[in-house]
């Protein structure tokens, strides 16, 4: 086990959500947060979603309350556009015609916690995908272990992930996990990105 090899500064605590709806609050009270997520756009089946609408629902209510105004609905036909969807579930939350894509695996979320140094944390997302595949989840293991080297290579004592997260810089804490920084790595998901910003972009103003 990674524990039994390393010396950490402090307390580790991981807990695992099915989906982004996030019910196991893995985002909010553990350092290390494992979320089923899906790489694909949602699966819309266009001929139930006509009989939702017949039935007096509202597509485009639904459209107009997506957080990244990634869905378009022409009256006929629903169509989400893979570059702005954040796979965030609202969607699917609210129409049965809706479904979670084929192409699942996981995001690994760190930082989240309610006490320590900083006070409360939500986890930020480090690997925005990873493949579950068993039977060793090697791809899983290995994101995991590297989210630990990291923490035990420059946390301080009696420090949380995320209070070193804080101290390091996000930015800093991905590039150390070997993660090439996208729009992906949310700070806050299901609300809006995080952006990744450069000191020489922002005229050297930090």
């Amino acid at each position: 086990m990674i524990s039994s090899i390393r010396d950490f500064p402090y307390k580790i605590k991981t807990k695992m959500s099915g989906c982004p709806n996030e019910c196991g609050k893995a985002l909010l009270h553990a350092d290390i947060g494992i979320i089923g997520v899906f790489k694909d756009i949602p699966k819309v089946n266009n001929e139930r979603l006509k009989e939702w609408v017949k039935k007096g629902r509202n597509i485009q209510w639904v459209c107009d309350h997506c957080p990244t105004d990634a869905m378009n609905w022409d009256g006929t036909k629903l169509e989400i556009d893979s570059e702005r969807c954040i796979r965030c579930m609202y969607c699917i939350n609210r129409v049965p015609a809706i479904k979670p894509g084929n192409d699942r695996g996981v995001a690994i979320t760190a930082g989240g916690k309610m006490k320590g140094k900083m006070g409360p944390m939500k986890g930020k997302v480090i690997f925005p995908f990873i493949k579950s595949i068993p039977p060793d989840y090697k791809e899983l293991v290995q994101a995991y272990d590297k989210i630990c080297e990291v923490y035990d290579e420059h946390g301080k004592k009696k420090e949380r992930i995320g209070d070193t997260i804080h101290r390091l810089g996000f930015d800093k804490y991905l590039e150390l996990c070997g993660v090439e920084i996208t729009s992906m790595n949310f700070s806050s998901p299901r609300r809006n990105t995080f952006y990744h910003w450069k000191v020489e972009e922002l005229g050297g103003v930090k």
